[in-house]
């Protein structure tokens, strides 16, 4: 992909790659923030390095109301900062400017939506914490209370309630107008769209009130804690201790966003592997000595051998379907059906124009590929955020509540729950709906005369991205294998001999073959746990966007630059924390470390061929030089 400046960066068909360290901004500040990010990515990765019980002894223990160790003291630390890190340099990333903050289009839907991400994930604990309040008279009409659990029970009220609430007030300011109304108000809301540290105030809370209930004296935990009849007529004590838990279960609903980092792993995984393929002189010596016809027939054989040791020969005609498509999306023969053009305009705004531009032309294919990790994922979202609004309807079964302690908590997943349950289901209502259309097509040509040209229209729109949902289902129910990355990538060679011209198909053969076979080798390494686990995974990816090819993180412009770090970074520490903070878990609690594990191997299997698949169909364009 060729960059700002000139730089290229994979499947550039002979213009050759040299590694090349990430040069920062001039400015102090943005110096400043994104040492302190890599500062904290190496702790990160330093925490992943450590052996839990290593861990444990070094920053002690945080413990729930039996006694069980929880999570190491440091572990959580490490991975909480992770997160907020993360969330602030998304944060910069949508509004920074060298001129300060601005309200840049497209500035609010971000903001917006990591306010309600924030709010979301304290949302769970903020409903417990009001549920333990009320049965104390909100700590303040209760008989019984003496002054310090007033003290400390308000406190913890308070940390959790405004956690909760302040997020949801930038989110409601950025959906008010700015530009209208008298000036106190406009004044205030423009101040409470930008108060942009308060998005961090959900993760800073829930270790606040971890800190808080490990250090409190077991007396007072009990004090603040609620004693409930069991079956047997003996009172059941739950000290506030366990309220640890409960943040760590809110947490959990974060544990899908690993799913949506390993998206950009498998892009990373491609563009690295294009640009190895293309640098060396190995594919000069190829194509000196064998004709690329004899490659290409050998490229087909390996397929095909695959697919039967496999026992998989449903993989050959899907991963034909979905190469297929890609290359011809690519290449703009289907940019209308499959592209999504809106983000190339909304990215010439933020200054990721060539980001936005690269992904537009598969964007409905990638958004596909994403629709069964970003259903679930908001359907949790929306249980933490409705979840402290339950109160009154949670005031009549208080004696039953511990018993239910479970209710919110997200569920473990994996890789054949998440991708090839959701990709039927996609793959059947799509076909339901092409059905559908294509009979509104029929009653309009038949009896409406063909007035209404617009439903024939869209259902042609729709038939592709029909195709690809039912091609990804036996390609995702087999990803974990490491053979399905080759086999994507070479299924696209057929369509790409139709597309390129004739001078240019020996370059493509040869280098995506190669490609493919570095991305199965990686593959392979991804997919056996003992090679390689999901934190050195991410550790590889970290290290080749930053320190190797930055690629289009070189621009020009320090403004974009900074804003364009600061993207990938946000992703980086995302991954991090999660991984940090699953590392020191409980596996009933958070599963962030099972989750990694499955998006490395999607990433790697089906979203790495895709992207490199794509990469080499763009370069064939007419149009390219």
């Amino acid at each position: 992909m060729p960059s700002d400046n000139r730089r290229p960066s994979g499947l550039g068909f002979g213009r050759g790659w040299k590694p090349q360290m990430l040069r920062l901004p001039e400015g102090a500040g943005e110096r400043r923030e994104i040492a302190g990010a890599a500062l904290l990515a190496a702790l990160g990765m330093l925490a992943l390095s450590l052996p839990v019980g290593l861990v444990g002894r070094l920053g002690g223990m945080v413990r729930d109301g039996e006694g069980h160790a929880i999570v190491p003291g440091l572990s959580f630390a490490v991975g909480s900062a992770c997160l907020a890190a993360a969330t602030w340099a998304a944060v910069r990333a949508l509004t920074y400017t060298q001129k300060g903050w601005r309200d840049l289009p497209g500035t609010r839907l971000g903001l917006i939506v990591l306010g309600l991400l924030g709010a979301a994930e304290v949302g769970g604990l903020c409903r417990i914490v009001l549920q333990l309040a009320d049965l104390h008279g909100f700590y303040l009409f209760g008989g019984d209370l003496n002054p310090a659990t007033t003290y400390w029970g308000l406190t913890i009220l308070l940390i959790a309630v405004i956690a909760f609430a302040l997020p949801l007030i930038v989110v409601l300011a950025n959906l008010m107008p700015h530009h209208y109304g008298p000036r106190l108000y406009r004044r205030a809301v423009r101040r409470a769209s930008s108060a942009h540290a308060v998005l961090l105030l959900p993760i800073v809370a829930g270790a606040a009130i971890v800190a808080l209930c490990a250090g409190l004296p077991a007396a007072l935990q009990n004090d603040l804690g609620y004693s409930a009849p069991s079956f047997s007529g003996q009172r059941v004590l739950f000290p506030i201790s366990l309220l640890d838990a409960s943040a760590w279960e809110s947490l959990a609903r974060l544990s899908f966003l690993p799913l949506l980092v390993g998206m950009w792993v498998g892009m990373e995984s491609a563009r690295a592997c294009c640009s190895i393929a293309e640098a060396g002189v190995l594919v000069r010596r190829i194509e000196s000595a064998v004709d690329y016809r004899i490659v290409l027939c050998l490229a087909a054989a390996a397929v095909c051998a695959l697919a039967w040791i496999g026992h998989t020969p449903l993989l050959i005609p899907a991963a034909l379907v979905l190469s297929s498509t890609v290359v011809l999306a690519g290449s703009g023969e289907l940019r209308r059906v499959v592209a999504i053009p809106d983000l190339g305009t909304l990215g010439t705004h933020f200054g990721f124009s060539e980001d936005w531009r690269d992904a537009a032309p598969i964007g409905r294919i990638l958004l596909v590929l994403a629709a069964p990790v970003l259903l679930p994922l908001w359907v949790d979202l929306w249980h933490g955020l409705e979840g402290p609004f339950r109160l009154p309807g949670d005031a009549a079964g208080y004696v039953h509540f511990w018993r239910e302690f479970g209710l919110y908590q997200v569920t473990s997943v994996s890789i054949g729950g998440i991708f090839a349950h959701q990709m039927q289901q996609i793959a059947l209502y799509s076909g339901a709906l092409v059905v559908f259309l294509l009979l509104g097509w029929l009653f309009n040509t038949i009896f409406l005369g063909n007035r209404e040209k617009d439903l024939g229209n869209v259902m042609w729109v729709l038939v592709p991205l029909t195709l690809v949902a039912v091609a990804f289902i036996p390609i995702l129910q087999v990803a974990s294998r490491p053979f399905v990355a080759p086999m994507i990538a070479v299924s696209g060679l057929p369509a790409m001999l139709l597309v390129a011209s004739a001078p240019r198909r020996r370059q493509c053969v040869l280098v995506v073959s190669l490609a493919a076979i570095l991305l199965g080798a990686w593959a392979y390494a991804v997919w056996d746990f003992g090679l390689l686990s999901p934190s050195a995974v991410l550790a590889a990816v970290i290290v080749w966007r930053f320190l190797i090819s930055p690629g289009n993180l070189d621009h020009s412009n320090d403004s974009v630059k900074f804003r364009r770090i600061s993207l990938f970074a946000s992703l980086a520490l995302l991954g991090l924390g999660m991984l940090v903070l699953g590392h020191g878990s409980q596996s009933t609690l958070l599963h962030s470390a099972d989750l990694a594990d499955v998006s490395d191997r999607v990433a790697v299997a089906v979203v790495a061929p895709i992207w490199l698949v794509y990469c080499a169909a763009r370069n064939l364009r007419p149009n390219v030089a």
